[in-house]
């Protein structure tokens, strides 16, 4: 099936990728998945071009052949995997315009806690691992555990989740040393991806997969 998506991640997974991204059509969430089960199904860092040889980045617009998975998984429903690594460009989403592809929900996957128990998501009747949303403000640190990473706290809907972990690599790489000098970075009203990520010791952690602050890459 031949989908038009505009990607909204290009996040870390396992020293490849997670590529989510929305369903212009429908705006449908799509994540795409690779069926390489040794790499948690990620996609490959290696073939994330589009055809024309050029980096695929936040934003861009690409026509992609996927179908749904034939073991759907419960967590991340959102699952599609791709049939091929051909990626066809049509142009590219103008970033001031994401409030119409936003996501309302009264809280960040169910909760104000940084992760959720396995068992909870396998209650749930309807489960979703994707959201794109306005923080009210976002703090941002060092994440003094892993090397080169940083974590946020974030303020949404008046509440707040704390120490979430950053995956948006370009992000960080862009601002890593400056919240290194300054200890902190605050942005306020930035719109994000927060992803669920698969269950690691019978919890799902919550991440924050892109950061949407002005500065994402344009394909070179």
């Amino acid at each position: 099936m031949i989908k038009t998506l505009v990607v909204l991640t290009k996040s870390r997974k396992d020293g490849d990728y997670c590529i989510a991204c929305k369903d212009l059509k429908t705006g449908e969430w799509i994540r795409l998945i690779d069926n390489d089960i040794n790499k948690h199904n990620s996609i490959k860092k290696s073939k994330f071009f589009n055809s024309e040889g050029k980096s695929i980045n936040l934003l861009d617009v690409v026509r992609v052949d996927v179908r749904l998975p034939f073991n759907k998984n419960h967590s991340q429903p959102e699952n599609w995997v791709l049939n091929n690594y051909k990626f066809e460009p049509n142009g590219r989403y103008k970033e001031y315009v994401l409030d119409k592809l936003e996501d309302n929900y009264d809280n960040i996957f169910y909760d104000n806690n940084r992760t959720i128990r396995k068992e909870i998501i396998e209650e749930k009747p309807k489960v979703y691992s994707l959201q794109l949303v306005t923080a009210e403000v976002l703090i941002i640190k060092i994440n003094l555990n892993k090397e080169h990473r940083l974590k946020a706290d974030i303020k949404y809907n008046g509440n707040w989740l704390s120490d979430i972990d950053i995956t948006d690599e370009d992000f960080v790489n862009r601002h890593y040393d400056k919240v290194e000098s300054e200890n902190s970075l605050t942005l306020n009203c930035i719109k994000i991806v927060v992803s669920l990520a698969e269950e690691f010791n019978n919890r799902h952690f919550k991440l924050i997969a892109a950061i949407f602050d002005g500065n994402e890459y344009v394909s070179f």
